[in-house]
């Protein structure tokens, strides 16, 4: 997974991530990977429009998004 925050971050493209918070609750973010450090990633979350740090040791899903829009329904 090193290797995959490493690229996103170079490239900019958006991930979505799966972590687990720190009140211990799974969650979802689609982020821009800002800077890859020992430990953590500082990603800016498209949703919230804010920079947000994630520990690594809680991320368990990371993935290029597809699009950013999303539908509903089929």
């Amino acid at each position: 997974m090193e290797a995959f925050f490493k690229r996103a971050s170079e490239n900019q493209k958006p991930v979505e991530l799966i972590y687990l918070s720190k009140e211990k609750e799974w969650s979802q973010r689609a982020v821009k990977i800002l800077q890859n450090a020992e430990g953590f990633i500082l990603a800016y979350c498209l949703e919230r429009r804010q920079v947000r740090k994630f520990l690594k040791q809680n991320i368990y899903s990371a993935l290029y998004l597809k699009s950013r829009k999303r539908r509903i329904g089929a």
